[in-house]
């Protein structure tokens, strides 16, 4: 509340109940260097519902409490939710981790759904400047400057999902680069500006 009353923002009471949500989980769940987070969101129907972040130390896994808490909301309100995000006729969506595919009979029926298990192979991520001048050598699709040097850059593609329509799917977001290499069958996305190639 500190930062929102420094930036010139009243918080009403709609925002304050669902800080004190927040602060209410954090404060049922909080251990030190572990789960640090609350999150609080309400949906149309008025109902609130909260997440604190969960961390681990095996690999680099973490969930951000939002997403905790909009994973609440979306097990008992999945069609609410789907709602909101306002989806275009035509529109490809990408459902990361349908498991069993549960939940795309709420998607509308005018989007085109990929769903797919999140399991995926990276082909290159993070590469020494030594490693991408000898790639340079080999190929002429691997830039000077590439953001895989500076960590922002990975390439990949996932088990039984055609390249072209997660390429497709990367490239409706408008955000990063997204690259398809048909002919290697891997998905080039990055944290750069928005653009999209063929190679």
């Amino acid at each position: 509340m500190k930062h929102a009353a420094k930036l010139g923002k009243k918080l009403g009471k709609a925002e304050k109940e669902l800080i004190a949500a927040a602060t209410k989980a954090i404060k049922q769940r909080y251990r030190d260097d572990w789960q640090e987070v609350g999150a609080a969101l309400r949906t149309r129907s008025g109902k609130i519902f909260t997440g604190v972040n969960l961390d681990a130390y095996l690999g680099r896994m973490a969930v951000c409490a939002e997403a905790v808490a909009l994973g609440r909301a979306f097990v008992d309100h999945e069609h609410e939710v789907i709602e909101e995000l306002q989806f275009r006729p035509g529109q490809r969506v990408l459902d990361v981790g349908v498991g069993t595919g549960i939940s795309l009979d709420a998607y509308p029926p005018y989007v085109h759904i990929v769903g797919v298990d999140p399991k995926f192979s990276v082909i290159s991520g993070y590469r020494s400047p030594q490693t991408n001048a000898r790639l340079r050598e080999r190929s002429t699709g691997v830039a000077q400057h590439s953001l895989h040097i500076e960590g922002r850059a990975i390439d990949v593609r996932m088990p039984g999902v055609d390249c072209a329509g997660l390429a497709a799917c990367a490239e409706d977001l408008k955000r990063g680069g997204v690259g398809y290499y048909r002919a290697s069958d891997f998905v080039h996305l990055d944290t750069g500006r928005f653009r999209t190639w063929r190679g």
